[in-house]
């Protein structure tokens, strides 16, 4: 069982989400944005925690909203899956809501369940022989199938009210009537199996959730069985120990203590493995700690859980792991994780496979980058493999936890005192094209470019900047450049009089590889509300006449990404200017040499060294230290160097307004 779709309304700083999740979901976004209130919302639809006013969303005015609710969408239900939750299982998927008004001190889980209207109707209808007289029209018109055995019945018309009700019941389970029902709507729905409901869907899920810091005791003590280190301990653990608690209970049935020497016995060298298999990761976390496992059995019932007490041994002392500082605890259970996703990885592997829905609030923490990198190169690899059976939702703040194959599932979160804005990546991108291109364009050509841009389909095109567009995601808006000079010119120039660059403001500096994929990356980055001034290189010493030509073509262009961005809702960065105004898209004058800019967009006459080679500083250093020819140099460590003997007070006016540009739509 997995998530497929989640709704959140007036959690924390949200007040309203609504998106589809994929086998790896991300949330990206600064600081106080909102994204931990989503997977927070998420991690209180399992638990069920109690609520506090300061959890109710309040709007701009100080309104407080009075209820909060968060409904999710399950499929991938296994056989055991559905016949458990059988009456909210619709079509292979299900979907329950939990909600908590204000000022009420525990909420309440609701399911769809569903139902056989033509039977519901007979429930609702007063007086037992109206109701028998009812059913036997609908059986008699075929409108409800009934086995031989309560034909008879419903024919004779003298069944008591116990009779009568338990024959409703037996009818909704006759498999001749399975494809008469429907499910109610939300509004509907009613109490999720009972007192018992949240835990059963927590232990159906496997949902863990591992907070970034802050007291986090609980989910490493070991008298919690819901804590985060228990169930990853169930989950590694459940087939070693499975076939020995298995064949005991088939032999024994009072001696408890038989049981668990057995499961120590059996175990051992099965445990030693699993425990090579953490600390082999531990070690890259912790070096010289080592992780223990002490298996047992949980409190005696029919169906007895596996357990293992964990604990940490360090230079011949063992501590228990909920005694430990957070990194200790942090990175052994990532060391934890990251073992199951390897042996959910492969299939020689014998880890249960049973459902695990692993949310992390930003899982960097405590992490050196190449520990961060290798933790969610595992998990991605886990989440992509079929019967794996793992599911991921991060919060966080590094891009080693965005999957670049599925930007679909990636969300960047905006913070506002009205709720925060959540965008996602538009998939299918048709393109504007003018009335004046339709003329001249040859069919073929049209064919070509009404086909669009697809997101799932087309992200091969961009696999030399996959990397590039990971990082603009985090941006505060992106500068968009044709190749790898521009990009390092862009990156490392100076761009006030203390000597600052673009990164210091929060800019990223985009290579897009190349003319033709500029508008495609930038698609990306404005469906995300991220703000993107593009730069078209010209031709070296190109004609005035072909920058006209360039223009023209880059017209139909603007109002393609404006129309885009109009559809889509996502009008920031794109203001609500006439479409004129919205790029300044003027034709080439005399007095402007070096190209044009506008308030998005910029083309510059020639190419980028030729405006180089018009910085006096930056040029007198290049000479200085060998270059003398900016085309015929590709070295990028030598334009770093010239670049730190140039300086600001006579940069380009070109460079200089297109860094200004960059720095007005800065977010």
């Amino acid at each position: 069982m997995r998530i497929q779709h989640v709704k959140i309304r007036n959690f924390r700083a949200v007040k309203e989400f609504d998106g589809e999740f994929g086998n790896i979901t991300s949330f990206i976004g600064y600081n106080g944005s909102g994204k931990s209130s989503i997977i927070r919302a998420i991690n209180w639809f399992f638990e069920g925690h109690p609520l506090n006013e300061y959890d109710y969303f309040k709007d701009s005015s100080g309104k407080q909203s009075n209820e909060i609710s968060v409904e999710i969408k399950f499929i991938s239900l296994t056989e055991s899956e559905k016949l458990k939750f059988k009456k909210y299982v619709k079509d292979d998927s299900m979907t329950i809501m939990r909600s908590q008004n204000l000022g009420e001190a525990k909420s309440k889980l609701f399911g769809s369940p569903n139902i056989i209207p033509e039977i519901e109707n007979i429930r609702a209808i007063s007086g037992l022989p109206k109701q028998r007289n009812e059913l036997h029209e609908l059986l008699k018109n075929g409108e409800i199938l009934a086995s031989n055995e309560d034909t008879q019945i419903i024919n004779n018309k003298k069944s008591t009210r116990t009779e009568f009700d338990n024959l409703l019941i037996r009818l909704e389970m006759y498999s001749e009537n399975f494809n008469k029902y429907e499910m109610r709507k939300m509004e509907e729905a009613t109490d999720f199996q009972g007192f018992s409901g949240g835990s059963e869907i927590r232990d159906a899920v496997g949902f863990v959730f591992l907070p970034a810091g802050g007291d986090m005791t609980e989910e490493f003590e070991s008298s919690n069985r819901g804590s985060a280190m228990n169930v990853l301990i169930g989950t590694l653990l459940k087939d070693t120990l499975a076939s020995s608690i298995e064949s005991w209970q088939k032999e024994h049935t009072e001696i408890l203590q038989e049981l668990e020497d057995k499961i120590k016995i059996d175990s051992k060298e099965e445990i030693s493995k699993k425990e090579k298999l953490i600390n082999s990761r531990l070690s890259m976390f912790l070096p010289g700690v080592n992780f223990k496992l002490d298996p047992s059995l949980d409190n005696w019932s029919p169906k007895p859980a596996a357990f293992a007490r964990p604990t940490i041994s360090n230079e011949g002392q063992e501590f228990p792991i909920e005694n430990q500082g957070h990194g200790v605890q942090r990175a052994t259970l990532l060391a934890l994780l990251q073992a199951i996703a390897d042996g959910r990885a492969r299939d020689n592997e014998s880890i249960d496979s049973s459902s695990l829905v692993i949310c992390i609030e930003e899982p960097e923490v405590y992490q050196h980058p190449q520990q961060s990198r290798a933790i969610a190169r595992s998990f991605r690899e886990a989440a992509h493999i079929e019967g794996a059976n793992v599911q991921f939702i991060y919060a966080t703040h590094s891009q080693h936890f965005v999957d670049f194959d599925n930007l679909k599932s990636t969300y960047r979160v905006v913070g506002s005192r009205n709720g925060t804005s959540v965008y996602q990546a538009s998939n299918h991108i048709i393109p504007y094209i003018s009335e004046e291109d339709k003329k001249v364009m040859s069919k073929k050509k049209l064919k070509q470019k009404s086909k669009g841009f697809n997101l799932s389909n087309d992200l091969a095109i961009l696999k030399y900047s996959r990397k590039a567009i990971i990082e603009g995601l985090f941006a505060r808006s992106c500068l968009i450049v044709e190749g790898d000079t521009d990009q390092f010119i862009f990156e490392n120039m100076p761009v006030d009089s203390l000597g600052r660059n673009l990164e210091s403001y929060g800019v990223s500096v985009i290579n897009a590889n190349g003319c033709q994929e500029l508008w495609k990356v930038a698609f990306i980055f404005h469906s995300y509300g991220i703000p993107v001034y593009i730069l078209h290189d010209g031709d070296s010493d190109s004609s005035r006449a072909k920058g006209n030509d360039t223009l023209r073509s880059w017209e139909s262009r603007v109002n393609e990404f404006i129309k885009m961005g109009r559809k889509d809702g996502n009008i920031s960065p794109i203001t609500k200017e006439p479409m004129s105004k919205e790029f300044d898209i003027v034709e080439w004058k005399k007095d402007r040499v070096s190209g044009c800019f506008g308030k998005y967009m910029g083309l510059l006459q020639d190419d980028l060294e030729c405006e180089l080679n018009k910085w006096g500083s930056f040029m007198q250093e290049a000479s200085r230290i060998g270059i003398n020819d900016l085309r015929s140099c590709k070295e990028a460590g030598r334009y770093l160097r010239a670049l730190n003997g140039a300086k600001f007070s006579d940069i380009p006016s070109s460079l200089w307004e297109i860094s200004k540009k960059v720095l007005n739509i800065c977010q």
